[in-house]
């Protein structure tokens, strides 16, 4: 894998006993992982694609800008790896630490339409996003089963 020096530095950082993630570009779009005993890469993928016209591009950028990944440090969702959860544009992600495999994907866009999503994490069978509204600042958070990412219920204050 080469890096593209147009996606800037490490945007967010995770890391397991031995996995590394980083995130790099605009939104956190780059994902890769590596070995922290010998820095190979194990996987890496694109959180989102920019493949739409530009005005509506435009638009998400102003509103969609929040990332964070979480690494979960066990197999949260039964697919037999340690699992981390990312967080994009407003699309929360399990997958697994090691292979990169997506286990689910998670929209929380619909539940605050101009909310900034900043932050993601796993606590026990519920995965949260977190953030706030781009007006009025007022805290947002969703919650979504840990399991297949159902969303449970969300909203801003």
């Amino acid at each position: 894998a080469v890096h593209d020096a147009s996606e800037g530095g490490v945007t967010r950082a995770a890391i397991d006993d031995d996995v590394a993630l980083a995130t790099s570009g605009d939104g956190g779009k780059h994902i890769r992982a590596y070995d922290t005993r010998d820095g190979e890469l194990l996987w890496e993928g694109v959180s989102y694609s920019d493949a739409m016209p530009s005005a509506e591009a435009r638009a998400e950028r102003e509103v969609q800008i929040g990332e964070d990944a979480f690494v979960a440090r066990r197999d949260v969702d039964g697919c037999g790896d340690v699992d981390v959860v990312t967080l994009a544009k407003g699309e929360v992600v399990m997958r697994s630490l090691r292979t990169g495999e997506v286990n689910w994907r998670a929209n929380v866009r619909d539940v605050a339409e101009k909310a900034i999503w900043e932050r993601v994490f796993v606590h026990g069978e519920v995965t949260y996003a977190v953030g706030r509204e781009l007006e009025t600042g007022a805290p947002c958070a969703c919650a979504m089963t840990t399991i297949d990412g159902t969303v449970i219920g969300g909203q801003c204050a």
